[in-house]
């Protein structure tokens, strides 16, 4: 059911944001309208537009949330893991295991947010590849990984996890939707391979 309470406590925009992401997850991008949000909340056709120029302007804020939940997850399993690198690999995958719409959305959003960095020396990439590379610096202090520049060894441990969840929701690797059982397991043995590369020593 929609969360409906923050809009009662005179945060429309909150929950239309909330209803917006709801719609998503369950029916998919084509099923966000600004009036069937509207209708999901229980306000006025008209009411949304108080607050979103069009649907457009509605994904902008959506993703914004997405980006502020992923980084919420992804901080809660840093801190209880002590930033170790594997367990962040592994939230990120299953998180997108079970958020497939959210993941597929964070994906395109360079297509309708204006404020991401998209220069070649910064790719588009945030918080996720910002955490991962605080891992990284952790772990070269510590003595375990390679003494290269933490910002190559984040990029290629972030491009390992993103293609893998690209690929487990293109249902390239399993039969059937992906679990999550499926995707730890895949996410673990992958990290294993990346930690301890492809060279035979």
């Amino acid at each position: 059911m929609i969360e409906r309470d923050r809009y009662h406590h005179g945060d429309l925009r909150g929950a239309l944001v909330d209803a917006a992401l709801e719609l998503l997850e369950a029916e998919g991008s084509e099923a966000v309208t600004l009036r069937a949000v509207a209708r999901a909340v229980g306000v006025s056709h008209a009411a949304p537009y108080h607050h979103f120029e069009d649907k457009a302007s509605l994904e902008v804020a959506m993703t914004k949330q997405i980006r502020l939940d992923l980084a919420q997850t992804l901080s809660t399993v840093a801190t209880a893991s002590g930033g170790d690198s594997p367990d962040l690999a592994v939230a990120y995958v299953v998180w997108a295991i079970e958020h497939p719409q959210r993941f597929r959305m964070l994906n395109r959003a360079h297509s309708f947010v204006d404020n991401v960095t998209t220069t070649p020396a910064q790719p588009a990439r945030g918080f996720a590849f910002d955490l991962l590379m605080d891992s990284m610096r952790v772990g070269q202090e510590s003595g375990y990984f390679a003494d290269n520049d933490p910002q190559d060894l984040a990029l290629a441990a972030w491009a390992a996890v993103h293609g893998l969840a690209t690929l487990l929701l293109d249902g390239r690797l399993t039969d059937g939707p992906p679990t999550v059982s499926e995707a730890r397991r895949l996410a673990f043995s992958v990290t294993r391979v990346l930690g301890y590369g492809l060279l035979r020593r």
